[in-house]
């Protein structure tokens, strides 16, 4: 809908959200989500000035890296689709 110089910056975004919580899955720009399910984390997808609207589901291994759950859109039912992971 937004062409592709769009999808390609919003890409940037979303790997820059992925590399930032692999550097230090907890940081404290991400919020611990073991309510849903244990060892859960999420990060927001960091928009310059603007609201973020997605999110990046996480788990971090034993090894310290990251797996990453899913990616979503604020607006979608997060349980559903996390429970369908």
């Amino acid at each position: 809908m937004f062409g592709p110089a769009q999808a390609r910056s919003y890409e940037l975004l979303i790997a820059r959200s992925i590399a930032s919580a692999a550097a230090n899955p907890m940081t404290p720009l991400s919020r611990d989500q073991s309510l849903i399910e244990e060892g859960l984390r999420s990060i927001r997808v960091a928009r310059r000035g603007k609201p973020s609207r997605h999110i990046v589901f996480y788990r971090v291994g034993s090894d310290g890296r990251i797996e990453i759950v899913r990616v979503l859109h604020e607006s979608m039912d997060l349980l559903r689709q996390l429970n369908d992971s």
